[in-house]
């Protein structure tokens, strides 16, 4: 960008640029905006793909187990919940940008202050001082973007897997089952819950590290 509009023939930097030059470079933004939207938009996808992939190998299969020596209207409130929160997950991880939390809009949205804030530079010389403030402006919105579809995520999955732990604990201490077992035997189901809980923590650590390049 530097070198199409603030560097003259001579190859020396300029100040900035006015009238026909200053318009044009504004009317180039927005199509550079979406080119940084689409790439933003894939790389997304592919680091939370990543991240679902590991959520999906969490061993939760013995917690599905329990829930069928339920009483039945217990096992119905968990059935539909597991399925309400697996729902969730999927269209969260799958849809990244579309499935945005709450008070999240999209990332167009989130930029358009930074391009609004351009384009009153339409009078006057636009430097290149202001070029570099609009960059700032647009790469801490695409980080807080990013930041918060990742922060929704890391929430869901945790809270999840959490839930399931507190799910299978309970559930162990109040069955005769678990009160009839040897030491040995607790600590192998403790064992299990344990690794869960180092699962959940793998994924925690895993989109943070994902989310380094976005500081």
């Amino acid at each position: 960008m530097r070198e199409k509009w603030f560097i003259d023939a001579a190859k020396k930097p300029k100040k900035g640029i006015g009238l026909g030059e200053k318009d044009d470079f504004i009317k180039d933004i927005p199509r550079l905006v979406n080119l940084v939207c689409r790439e933003i938009d894939q790389i997304i996808k592919d680091s939370l793909r990543l991240v679902y992939k590991d959520l999906r190998t969490i061993n939760l299969g013995v917690i599905t187990q329990c829930v069928i020596f339920l009483d039945r209207q217990t096992k119905a409130v968990w059935n539909h919940q597991m399925t309400l929160t697996g729902s969730q997950i999927e269209n969260k991880f799958e849809q990244p940008t579309v499935d945005l939390p709450g008070t999240t809009g999209s990332l167009g949205y989130a930029l358009t202050p930074a391009l609004d804030n351009l384009s009153k530079f339409r009078l006057g010389v636009l430097s290149w001082e202001e070029v570099v403030n609009f960059e700032k402006e647009v790469s801490a919105a695409i980080n807080n973007f990013i930041n918060s579809i990742f922060d929704d995520r890391l929430k869901l999955g945790s809270q999840a897997l959490v839930e399931a732990m507190i799910f299978y604990n309970e559930f162990l201490e109040k069955q005769e089952r678990y009160q009839q077992e040897t030491p040995a035997q607790r600590e192998t189901e403790r064992a299990w819950i344990d690794s869960q809980w180092a699962e959940i923590k793998k994924l925690e650590k895993g989109i943070e590290l994902i989310l380094n390049p976005f500081p």
